[in-house]
């Protein structure tokens, strides 16, 4: 299973790696309305909390396809359970990106977020969403479906 022809490594991992980029400007912002007092800690929290979720999904996420590029031949096993759960860590770094969106889109609602930093943060926001799924679908592609369909029902 090592070398470039992997079914994670190449564009699934290259697509995570973008979202995790986008996550880290998005997650820098949301640190400096928090330390800089620009947008009320308790109406943030739950926006952090969804974020840092998401966060170590991708962080996780992409452990596995480091692993998997570097498994030995005889690792089908171990290649096939980390595979599983890889998809599973997409899923809910999705699921929490739909719930950090439902956050994100009261506080701007409700006026939380002064209006200089409303098109930025929304624009990271659907970055790490648009790579993460890009990412998803590369995965689907290059899988075995039942690998790919264990994972997706995985709960973690």
């Amino acid at each position: 299973m090592s070398g470039t022809g992997h079914p994670v490594w190449g564009s699934a991992l290259q697509a995570l790696r973008r979202s995790l980029y986008a996550q880290q400007v998005y997650s820098s912002m949301l640190r400096e309305w928090e330390t800089a007092g620009i947008v009320d800690e308790s109406a943030l929290a739950p926006l952090r909390h969804w974020t840092e979720v998401s966060t170590v999904c991708r962080v996780e996420a992409l452990g596995h396809c480091i692993r998997l590029h570097f498994l030995k031949p005889d690792g089908e096993a171990e290649g096939e359970r980390l595979t599983t759960d890889l998809v599973s860590l997409l899923y809910k770094a999705r699921r929490a990106d739909a719930k950090a969106t439902r956050e994100l889109e009261t506080l701007l609602l409700a006026r939380h977020v002064p209006e200089p930093w409303s098109a930025p943060v929304q624009t990271w926001h659907a970055q790490r969403r648009v790579w993460l799924k890009a990412s998803l679908a590369a995965v689907k592609a290059r899988v075995s479906p039942e690998v790919y369909e264990r994972g997706k029902a995985m709960r973690s």
